[in-house]
């Protein structure tokens, strides 16, 4: 299985406590399942990461930040993200359609329910919040 993550996850991951963000987290660092990330999306996540109300939140200098995402690219299977696609009126999310595509992905794993979730499926990459992948596809496929 291949998942594209969203930045908001990522972000989510490293602020909070979710056990759901944090299980599809460790399924990728595990290798159970594929994450799939592409240059674009890992400088989105950098500017994010360093936004000063962001970075007041997760407390991470810039090395930190700077091995965090290397440390994302060691497991990652990465794409170049080139591939132009208009799915969503955000910009930056049309980065994650343009992974999934490029990466062959399963699904993309987004906490966005306006421009991101609200698509559904896309070329037959399906999108979920991290509950609902924990909930309909992780769990599913542990179990079998």
């Amino acid at each position: 299985m291949r998942i594209v993550i969203d930045t908001n996850v990522f972000v989510a991951a490293i602020i909070g406590n979710s056990e759901n963000i944090r299980a599809v987290l460790d399924s990728c660092r595990t290798g159970q399942v594929t994450l799939v990330l592409s240059k674009p999306l890992l400088t989105e996540l950098g500017r994010v990461l360093h936004k000063p109300k962001i970075q007041a939140l997760h407390h991470m200098n810039d090395a930190e930040i700077s091995r965090y995402l290397k440390d994302l690219a060691t497991f990652a299977d990465l794409v170049p993200g080139t591939t132009l696609v208009e799915v969503s009126t955000d910009p930056t999310d049309n980065l994650l359609f343009s992974c999934a595509l490029e990466g062959q992905a399963d699904y993309i794993v987004s906490g966005d329910t306006h421009h991101v979730l609200s698509v559904g499926s896309f070329q037959g990459i399906y999108t979920l919040s991290p509950t609902d992948y924990v909930r309909q596809v992780w769990e599913s496929k542990k179990a079998a």
